[in-house]
């Protein structure tokens, strides 16, 4: 794909590009809907994600080219750096430009940058935050900011909770910025400790299935989530609790006693045993159970549909069928409303596995999901690239 780049870059801005980044995609295997309330998560970065090339310009303009988003074109900026809903996936890599702007670092030549993503839009697999991390190492590099990743990680989520207006937590960005291959990163997102935690797969895949059902944060109920979250978090506040870390499930009569809407409570409650499952599941895989591991990935997918109300049937049916085809464990995976589920499969017998997914989901609902053997992926880098090639 790179040498597709070079060519199309030089098709588009009639020269070549300087330098190359890559930012993972993510999946995160436990530890959902917790991380804007200060809790723990358990994400993994894989090895699809988005691949930028730049090249600095004589003047002040940025330039942005999706090459799977060709129809738009190039999408052009200059001195009006506001949100425009027209500039669509756009305003991701536009978002980041404006946030490293707003706190004074300064860009007096502008770019011409494009874009490659192999993650499927709207499946819950982090493509937004994909496409904001390799733009920000690729500026990061190019510009010489020496940001220290971790300030670089919120700058990107600043770009999509402000600028693009969608209020994720700081999971996605982070993994994405931090991550090391085959492991998992335990993160407090309260106050972003984290371990890198190697993962005991050895005779063991991970799969991801996308229901083919394409959410969006904007069309689903993902802001509303939040907001109840964080009403139900205050309500907890008010009666002396710090934070929702510190309580357990045996903490439910207090819940209970202090939140009266079912919905709220719900919410809370799952944030609660979610927090928990995330932290017995780590030292679970510590100790090479992965089997234990596998059987918390299918509770958090219990409380995911019944407490926090976010799965769907198409995703409900892909998690039972994979448990009925002999996985160690399946979830939903991302804000729900659509997307994809994990599964941890056993090696010997995945495309058996696959072909019964397929036949069943076809059966039920009329589609063919998308099955993907992903594996654990660096998080994001930007390099010069060694050879300039001839402009043409």
């Amino acid at each position: 794909m790179r040498e597709e780049m070079i060519t199309k870059f030089q098709e588009i801005f009639d020269e070549a590009p300087q330098y190359k980044s890559f930012a993972p995609g993510r999946v995160n295997l436990i530890g959902e809907h917790t991380d804007y309330t200060g809790g723990y998560v358990f994400p993994l970065a894989l090895d699809i994600g988005t691949y930028a090339l730049g090249r600095k310009r004589r003047d002040r303009k940025f330039r942005f080219y999706s090459m799977n988003e060709p129809e738009t074109g190039i999408i052009e900026v200059d001195k009006n750096w506001k949100y425009r809903e027209k500039d669509d996936w756009a305003n991701y890599p536009k978002g980041v430009v404006h946030i490293l702007k707003s706190n004074g670092y300064t860009m007096d030549e502008g770019l011409d940058i494009l874009f490659y993503g192999n993650i499927p839009r709207g499946a819950g697999l982090s493509s937004s935050a994909s496409i904001e991390l390799a733009t920000g190492v690729l500026l990061d590099e190019m510009y010489g900011f020496q940001i220290e990743r971790t300030k670089l990680v919120t700058y990107c989520r600043e770009a999509e909770n402000t600028y693009v207006g969608v209020n994720c937590g700081i999971m996605d960005q982070f993994i994405i910025g931090m991550a090391e291959k085959n492991r998992g990163l335990l993160l407090n997102t309260k106050d972003l400790t984290f371990q890198q935690v190697p993962l005991p797969l050895k005779d063991y895949s991970i799969l991801i299935i996308n229901s083919m059902i394409r959410r969006s944060l904007w069309d689903s109920g993902y802001n509303r989530c939040i907001e109840d979250a964080k009403r139900g978090e205050k309500i907890l506040k008010d009666q002396g609790i710090s934070t929702l870390t510190e309580l357990t499930p045996r903490d439910r009569p207090l819940v209970e006693k202090h939140i009266k809407d079912p919905g709220i409570y719900g919410r809370i409650k799952h944030i609660i045993t979610e927090n928990h499952r995330t932290l017995e599941g780590v030292n679970l895989l510590k100790n090479g159970d992965i089997q234990g591991f596998g059987e918390l990935m299918l509770q958090s997918h219990e409380s995911l549909k019944k407490d926090f109300q976010v799965s769907i049937p198409q995703l409900d049916t892909l998690v039972e069928d994979s448990m009925n085809l002999g996985a160690l464990g399946a979830r939903m995976t991302g804000a729900g409303f659509g997307g994809c589920i994990v599964t941890i499969v056993p090696k010997v017998g995945v495309e058996k596995f696959k072909r019964a997914i397929i036949k069943n989901y076809e059966k039920t609902y009329g589609l063919t999901p998308e099955i993907y053997l992903v594996n654990s992926s660096d998080g994001a880098k930007c390099e010069k690239i060694n050879r300039e090639v001839n402009s043409q």
